[in-house]
């Protein structure tokens, strides 16, 4: 079972960090946490592009039998003070 322990996060490392081909310049990696960012004006346009790199992440989490620990999972909205988020 130490073979295993030992060679579990290199392994891992080297099998995860093909996630961030998806988006390259957004996707970033923490040793096992990952940080999405996407960048807009529109709100809706913001939130149809994060929906479609969630669905590209999520189907290469599947494709690979990678769990996502959805109750883990956050989202955060930043916005300069006097910038506003228009909605279209």
């Amino acid at each position: 079972m130490e073979f295993f322990r030992v060679l579990f996060w290199p392994l891992f490392n080297i099998y995860i960090n093909d996630v961030i081909l998806i988006d390259v310049e957004n996707i970033l990696l923490y040793a096992d946490d990952m940080v999405l960012i996407v960048k807009g004006t529109v709100i809706n346009e913001i939130v149809i592009e994060t929906t479609k790199k969630l669905n590209h992440i999520n189907k290469w989490f599947r494709d690979k039998c990678f769990p996502i620990n959805y109750d883990k999972t956050k989202y955060m909205i930043i916005n300069r003070k006097n910038k506003n988020i228009n909605r279209v």
